[in-house]
């Protein structure tokens, strides 16, 4: 689906390792989705303070914000128009990830390409990507995505984002669509597991560009090829280390909070 730039969120996953509450890092990223002869552009900000994550995207002059609470386990989507908080059960959403895809049925592959470049002042690596995930028993059909990645691992505000990291891999923090569409969750699998192979590359990921495909035959393979094929691209244009209020991974006081 082409909604899906807006809910990738770019993290790069590391072994566990504890938790400072004054870790704050923000990133701001151009964001880029393409499927057939249409194209969305965006911009999203990323911004991360001990083991909680807010994320601010505009697409098409909509905004979105969504809050990874890592301690209390929950996703909060915030809608300003509504006033309304809607929060999601980390475990909840991870157990239904699992009963669909289950992460050991999932073929991720991250190779260095040896090639570097310079992005915003940050000397980075690539990284070519790959990721299988099966959507049927005898694996026949599966959706997959394929890429790289240009990671920095020695700027500032790389070991605080590598520690919101560990706390969500710990935690088993789903990425992706709220959605419970069958194939949805197969893109939101792919992602998951994208950026939890990062893991071991230390470091923010500069440029993430991946294609989204099927491997199949058949009418079922055309139906959803036709859902969920394209480009995806997010690109940091600024990296800031400022202290980062509170506030901004809360629920802002007066509005209405509703569970899913």
């Amino acid at each position: 689906m082409f909604s899906r730039v807006c809910s990738r969120a770019v993290l790069a996953f590391v072994m566990l390792a504890p938790v400072r509450s004054t870790a704050d890092v923000r990133l701001v990223e151009t964001t880029r989705d393409q499927a057939g002869s249409k194209t969305i552009e965006g911009v999203r900000t990323t911004s991360i303070k001990g083991a909680r994550m807010r994320l601010d995207a505009v697409r098409n002059n909509e905004p979105t914000t969504t809050i990874y609470d890592v301690p209390a386990g929950a996703t909060i989507a915030l809608e300003a128009k509504k006033k309304r908080a809607t929060w999601r059960d980390v475990d909840r959403r991870n157990a239904k990830l699992e009963g669909e895809y289950p992460r050991a049925s999932v073929t991720v592959a991250v190779t260095p390409t040896g090639a570097t470049k310079t992005l915003v002042g940050a000397l980075c690596r690539e990284y070519a990507l790959s990721v299988r995930v099966p959507m049927t028993k005898d694996g026949r059909l599966a959706l997959t995505m394929t890429g790289s990645a240009w990671m920095a691992s020695d700027v500032p505000g790389t070991e605080d984002y590598d520690v919101f990291a560990a706390a969500a891999i710990e935690r088993q923090i789903v990425f992706g669509l709220a959605s419970d569409n069958k194939i949805l969750l197969a893109v939101t699998r792919a992602q998951t597991e994208l950026y939890r192979a990062l893991g071991g590359l230390h470091g923010i990921p500069y440029v993430v560009e991946t294609a989204t495909n099927v491997d199949g035959k058949g009418f079922l393979a055309s139906v959803v090829r036709k859902a969920v094929s394209g480009t995806q691209t997010t690109e940091v244009t600024s990296v800031s280390i400022a202290p980062l209020a509170d506030d901004l991974f809360v629920v802002p006081a007066g509005w209405k909070s509703e569970k899913k």
